[in-house]
């Protein structure tokens, strides 16, 4: 018999961290930072983002042969996501590997770095849904571990951490009906590698916020593409089944007819109101729930599609699952015909699995100061329009929008 996985036991914080040290006299206006995850979606977006509200240079960790493969990798990234390339000045690849001792840098180097830095951004890791805990445990929980060593250097640097709101996801119903910013997920009933180890690397953050670490914690919800260009990246991106679900409805002619919330908002949304709050003394220690105060439903979702111009007849979930299953591989390419077919075989008719309600009060408060700025975006026309565009350039689907 297999022995249950403790969690609680897996995050086991180095004794000798105490981060007793004054905090980085610039952590406001940071000269330099660290990014890990730069490379994946909201990474890159963060790093714009990171560019753009701040004067730092940005060490990025990348995984490379050499530092020019490095930076070649992440001028790709920048000109496929339509970035602005004058920024990428600031930017300095730092090849490494978050499952590595020391990041995969040399003793002295890593200390080096450390007396260096203002910020840490970790939002990076192997984000294999379907490996067991031990395949990503190096990587994920690992690289947070060194990370917290890397933060203790020197002066002691704040440190951000790109989790999810996933974790809560079938963990029933709280008394309180919508879980909390400062609630957490019973680690024992946490399935999947990859949130147990986002449930570990927390614990061993609030270790650290127990010794003196200024952490915060950031739990993104459903990411969706950017406002402006609707680039995301449907293949890798793991929250983006809804968008490949419209895609597949628009392809077939019609929609399952079932009542979803969806609490989604842009990648650029999300990747501003981080930077905003990292910068905010009494973010320190607190956790942020990221969602879409403006949530809306997937029928409205379809009624503003069909709005664009595409013919979307309503029928049942287990008519449109059949359609799919007899039409699908026709209509989808197929990378998106893969993907969806995966869902749809695990999940049957329930193509959108109970959530939980989740509560962004304090989050939504933190951030009331920039409402005005950065509204949170609606699903209205004039996005779907974006993104519909940009599912058409991608020959994702046979018809533009409507202008």
């Amino acid at each position: 018999m297999a022995i249950p996985l403790d969690l609680r036991a897996e995050a086991h914080l180095d004794p000798s961290l105490h981060y007793r040290n004054p905090l980085s006299a610039h952590w406001q206006q940071p000269r330099t930072l660290l990014l890990t995850g730069a490379t994946g979606f909201l990474g890159l977006y963060l790093l714009g983002e990171l560019l753009t509200q701040t004067q730092a240079q940005i060490y990025c960790l990348v995984r490379a042969n050499d530092a020019a493969a490095a930076r070649q990798r992440l001028q790709g990234l920048w000109q496929e996501y339509q970035l602005d390339p004058s920024l990428g000045d600031r930017v300095q690849p730092l090849v490494g590997d978050l499952s590595q001792p020391h990041l995969g840098l040399s003793a002295t180097a890593f200390t080096e770095l450390g007396s260096r830095l203002d910020g840490i951004y970790h939002s990076g890791a192997g984000v294999a849904v379907t490996q067991p805990y031990d395949r990503l445990k190096a990587i994920n929980v690992g690289g947070t571990q060194t990370l917290l060593h890397l933060a203790h250097i020197g002066q002691t640097t704040p440190f951000h951490y790109l989790s999810s709101l996933g974790l809560f996801f079938g963990q029933g119903t709280p008394a309180q009906g919508r879980f909390q910013e400062s609630d957490f997920p019973e680690p024992a009933s946490v399935k999947g590698g990859y949130k147990q180890t986002k449930v570990v690397s927390e614990l061993l953050i609030q270790a650290a916020q127990e010794r003196g670490l200024p952490a915060c914690i950031y739990r993104p919800g459903r990411i969706l593409g950017h406002s402006a260009t609707g680039i995301i990246d449907l293949i890798q991106n793991p929250k983006d089944f809804l968008f490949i679900l419209l895609i597949a409805c628009v392809q077939l002619g019609c929609y399952p007819q079932v009542e979803e919330a969806i609490e989604a908002a842009p990648v650029d949304y999300f990747s501003r109101a981080i930077v905003h709050l990292a910068h905010q003394p009494a973010s320190f220690c607190q956790v942020f729930h990221l969602l879409n105060s403006r949530p809306s439903t997937w029928l409205d979702l379809v009624a503003t599609t069909q709005g664009l111009g595409y013919g979307l007849e309503g029928v049942t979930v287990e008519a449109w699952v059949e359609q799919w299953r007899q039409r699908g591989a026709a209509v989808l390419t197929p990378p998106l015909q893969g993907l969806l077919s995966q869902v749809i075989e695990a999940r049957g008719t329930a193509l959108f699995p109970p959530k939980p309600g989740i509560d962004d009060g304090q989050t939504a408060q933190a951030l009331g100061t920039i409402a005005g700025a950065y509204p949170p975006p609606s699903l209205d026309k004039t996005l779907l329009q974006v993104y519909f565009r940009y599912f058409h350039h991608q020959g994702a689907v046979s018809q533009p929008p409507l202008a």
